[in-house]
């Protein structure tokens, strides 16, 4: 029997989030496993199963997260984005008179 909080009497999660998962650390552990398939066989052939494997969780669990593939490799762009742009954007202006 569950109860009102969509917990059965064992603990489990029947809606949202899986019981005890920490939601940004699970999220951060997913776009990179995302970004290691992806690097690794290409978009067509990384699968959402390969990239639950690779984080080290199931498919049902990732896809609380992301509801798709396409949504997650978006987000996955967007988390590299937010960290490359700028730093590659710093190192032009600093090296803006330096020819290699």
């Amino acid at each position: 029997m569950g109860n009102s909080e969509g917990r059965s009497s064992a603990g489990s999660s029947l809606l949202g989030r899986p019981v005890g998962a920490n939601s940004e650390e699970t999220r951060k552990r997913i776009l990179d496993a995302t970004m290691r398939c992806v690097a690794d066989v290409g978009y067509s052939r990384a699968t959402i199963r390969e990239i639950a494997r690779a984080a080290q969780m199931t498919s049902g669990s990732l896809y609380h997260y992301f509801p798709n593939k396409a949504e997650l490799v978006r987000a996955t762009f967007d988390e590299v984005a937010t960290i490359a742009v700028p730093r590659l954007a710093q190192a032009a202006e600093r090296n803006v008179s330096t020819i290699d």
